[in-house]
């Protein structure tokens, strides 16, 4: 009797996970209109203002520029120029946390930014969750593009899993992408896990997407 109730409530789940991951992504808009945006802009200098956000789901907006002083400790971590595309990876994941921590002091917000679970920063300035990250570090991307920094890799749109495989509706978490032009395989730069100006976290897209475990300085 107790093996029928399981299995009973096993079944259950699954049919209301079918459903819900139908209804989720056909009826309801999987990313926020900031990471859309983000998506379709094309950054033609890096001296550009740059658009971040924070306050959880691009909330609250501020831009901020680089000055070249600061574009040359960008351009350090990519001295000497990668030879090969996973070193140019390696480069990146420096990158992003160097970025994070310019830009913080620039807008005098993210600088607070604590790192997952976004319960640990509720209520204080500058926190970001991981709409608001991939938003940001999709943009960071663009722009060390347009600065010539990336040889190896193109900035591709940002991606999505929920939380839970079996019950889409306990949420989502998105990252942002980049893809590897010789082999096409695409990688999650993932900067939501840990505090403002950390080194992102890199996997391939389909191992995140699978939620697998990760070694945060590892980059594949």
């Amino acid at each position: 009797m107790k093996k029928l109730i399981s299995y009973t409530i096993q079944i259950c789940l699954l049919i209301v996970s079918f459903f819900s991951s139908i209804a989720w992504g056909r009826f309801l808009p999987l990313e926020n209109p900031a990471q859309q945006a983000v998506e379709k802009q094309v950054i033609q200098s890096p001296y550009e203002p740059i658009l971040t956000c924070w306050a959880w789901s691009c909330s609250a907006s501020a831009s901020v520029q680089l000055r070249e002083v600061e574009w040359q400790k960008i351009d350090t971590l990519f001295q000497p120029i990668a030879t090969s595309a996973r070193e140019e990876r390696k480069q990146i994941r420096l990158a992003m946390g160097l970025f994070e921590k310019i830009v913080g002091e620039l807008n005098g917000q993210t600088k607070f930014d604590l790192g997952a679970p976004n319960s640990k920063g509720k209520g204080k300035p500058g926190q970001t969750d991981c709409v608001d990250e991939s938003t940001n570090s999709t943009r960071y991307l663009k722009f060390l593009k347009a600065r010539g920094l990336l040889r190896f890799h193109q900035v591709t749109e940002i991606e999505m899993r929920f939380n839970k495989a079996w019950m889409p509706l306990l949420g989502q978490h998105f990252t942002a992408t980049i893809q590897d032009l010789k082999t096409s395989q695409r990688y999650a730069v993932d900067t939501w896990w840990y505090d403002n100006g950390t080194p992102a976290v890199i996997q391939k897209l389909d191992a995140w997407l699978k939620r697998t475990s990760f070694d945060p300085a590892y980059v594949p």
